[in-house]
């Protein structure tokens, strides 16, 4: 899968969640109040998505994955859940798990989470 860049992950997350795992479209709206950003900014990065093939929108605003588009998308939630897993079983604190989760789902590679997945498969903590 082609590298798109952490705000277009955060955002082909946003929609994946929002739509119930891709079975329903989402609105702009939606989207500006789960990601905390302006409806232009959404307005912007959907037309983005779009030209990458990751989206499709039509008139009335309504916004689906396309399947590429929810393949990356659930890779970077998968990321996210099972980081954010770890970081609780470490110890650390929900809030920061979640936030510091988020920050890393987008540099680290997939060899190196696999590699620490299949690592903290047999780890008991």
């Amino acid at each position: 899968m082609k590298k798109i860049g952490e705000s277009r992950e955060d955002y082909l997350k946003a929609i994946l969640i929002i739509s119930d795992g891709g079975t329903i479209s989402v609105r702009p709206s939606e989207i500006a109040k789960q990601l905390n950003v302006t409806y232009p900014s959404v307005t912007r990065a959907v037309k983005l998505l779009g030209g990458d093939g990751l989206v499709e929108y039509d008139a009335c605003g309504k916004i689906v994955l396309t399947d590429s588009g929810k393949a990356i998308a659930q890779k970077v939630l998968d990321k996210h859940h099972r980081i954010t897993g770890w970081l609780l079983k470490a110890g650390v604190a929900r809030d920061k798990a979640e936030k510091e989760a988020c920050r890393m789902e987008h540099c680290i590679s997939d060899d190196t989470f696999q590699k620490l997945h299949s690592l903290m498969k047999d780890e008991t903590f």
